[in-house]
């Protein structure tokens, strides 16, 4: 029986799975290939989870970095903490402000030589970024070759948690121009308790 932070954790991957048309999917096969509707069940009532399918595991490789920075921030706020950032990698956190001034974060041109792409500044949300690097060799439900396919070099998430910025920046990435916007727009909507949502994409041409 799972604790009740990880059946959280389940419930945030079923809407990001739900979100993206399947896409973003913590629920692999043990053989690599396809099965029919792989679903990860969670009943909140009883605090249970479980697999739907056999030969079937979960794989949090996509959500994890944002779901640790998130942990780290409550325990941070549990503390009594008002002012931080957590950064791991390309993903952020931020609580309150650095001083005076915002939290100011610098997003890198994927084509690296110390080049920017742009400068945020920040108080009290996420942001997590993915470029074409991040997605080389990555498995998805589409494509055989996602950083070749896509028409996006990257995709910059900005959220109030980390763990739905990590889940999307790359799989809208992987998702290309036209779909992720699709999906945003989705997410943004009066109906979608997005918290407030943002998004930068950077196309290749």
């Amino acid at each position: 029986q799972p604790y009740w932070d990880l059946l959280r954790l389940f419930r945030v991957c079923q809407q990001i799975h739900e979100w993206t048309g399947g896409l973003f999917d913590v629920v692999k096969t043990k053989s690599g290939k396809e099965i029919p509707d792989p679903r990860l069940e969670v009943d909140f009532e009883k605090g249970e989870a479980r697999l739907a399918r056999k030969g079937t595991y979960l794989d949090f490789y996509g959500i994890l970095k944002g779901y640790v920075i998130d942990r780290i921030a409550g325990l941070l706020k549990g503390q009594g903490y008002t002012d931080f950032m957590i950064q791991s990698g390309g993903d952020y956190r931020t609580m309150g402000r650095d001083g005076k001034n915002y939290w100011r974060i610098t997003i890198p041109d994927p084509d690296g030589k110390g080049k920017m792409l742009c400068r945020l500044s920040l108080e009290s949300a996420s942001i997590a970024t993915a470029d074409i690097r991040d997605i080389a060799g990555a498995r998805f439900r589409v494509g055989r070759n996602p950083a070749a396919e896509t028409d996006l070099k990257s995709v910059t998430i900005i959220t109030k948690n980390a763990t739905n910025a990590t889940a999307l920046s790359a799989t809208a990435l992987v998702l290309g121009k036209a779909k992720a916007r699709e999906i945003f727009s989705r997410i943004a909507s009066p109906e979608e308790d997005s918290e407030g949502f943002g998004a930068i994409l950077e196309d290749r041409n």
